[in-house]
């Protein structure tokens, strides 16, 4: 079952990569549970010979935060890392990371290519999640909308139910009833207590 559902994640961020991509599921020590890679042989070959995912910046960073990084963001924050200008003379000079934390386990996806736009992250996030859950065999994470997740965003920059009823030109009862909704997907009972929930899991 697993390796029927694999190929379809798989092809999502090939979509998203232009010369080839990697994802680790469960980083501990900077070592994934499970990792698959597209990238050329004779990058990885280099990429091991040399030892890099002990001080890759895109695993080095993506263990301490969740989040969507560029790659160029990345190499501003570890200036002195060679890992970005080795990787840039086998082709591979623009990416992306994404950084997952699901149920407490970290998952990393790196795409070389363009940067993305939300509605490219939005993909990385489903297929990525998708893949660790295969491999993890953890519950599907849960999962809100864009529209849950607007509110979301403006509880946790203080707003009050009026406010972001305004802000978004919605009725107030569509924010409590988006509001209600999050709180019975994540089990929680207050905005200090779903806003906690959210940060945790990557949702703002």
């Amino acid at each position: 079952m697993i390796s029927d559902m694999e190929p379809i994640f798989f092809s999502v961020l090939s979509g998203l990569s232009d010369q080839g991509f990697s994802i680790g599921v469960g980083f501990s020590n900077n070592e994934p549970k499970w990792v698959h890679s597209t990238y050329a042989k004779e990058w990885v070959d280099t990429y091991v010979e040399k030892r890099f995912l002990n001080f890759d910046p895109t695993i080095i960073h993506g263990q301490k935060r969740c989040g969507h990084f560029t790659w160029s963001e990345l190499d501003a924050k570890y200036p002195d890392n060679p890992v970005f200008r080795e990787a840039a003379k086998f082709g591979l000079s623009e990416g992306n990371t994404l950084s997952l934390n699901i149920c407490g386990s970290r998952t990393i996806v790196s795409c070389a290519g363009r940067k993305w736009n939300a509605d490219d992250v939005r993909k990385a996030k489903a297929a990525a999640s998708a893949l660790h859950c295969l491999q993890a065999s953890e519950p599907y994470p849960v999962v809100a909308t864009d529209k849950e997740l607007d509110v979301l965003d403006l509880m946790a920059s203080g707003l009050h139910d009026r406010e972001i009823s305004e802000r978004l030109g919605i009725k107030l009862e569509s924010v409590r009833m988006r509001r209600r909704r999050v709180y019975e997907k994540t089990g929680t009972t207050s905005p200090a207590s779903v806003i906690s929930f959210a940060i945790k899991n990557c949702w703002i």
